[in-house]
């Protein structure tokens, strides 16, 4: 598949985000748990609800600079994709 081990598609699985099924396929299909993923979106209603609703671990891509609510709380917040590898490379990111 090149880059990824696995893409889940909503009409595919018949799941959508915020529904933790959709999460809860992914982490089955990649045979890890919730403290071995991180789940990196863009969508504070659809992504982050999701995953914290799936017991996932958020990395929210603001890349528009979007102020947060004070009970919106992800992992960590990035404003470019280069972020992510420091995020994993660079030891910041641990799971549970």
């Amino acid at each position: 598949m090149g880059y990824f081990d696995e893409l889940i598609i909503s009409d595919e699985v018949g799941y959508w985000k915020p529904n933790r099924e959709i999460f809860e396929t992914a982490l089955n299909q990649l045979n890890i748990n919730h403290a071995e993923a991180l789940f990196i979106g863009d969508s504070l209603l659809d992504d982050y609800n999701g995953s914290v609703n799936a017991g996932i671990d958020f990395c929210f891509y603001n890349r528009k600079g979007l102020s947060l609510d004070k009970g919106i709380r992800p992992a960590f917040t990035i404003e470019s994709l280069q972020e992510v590898k420091e995020i994993l490379v660079e030891g910041s990111y641990k799971g549970e």
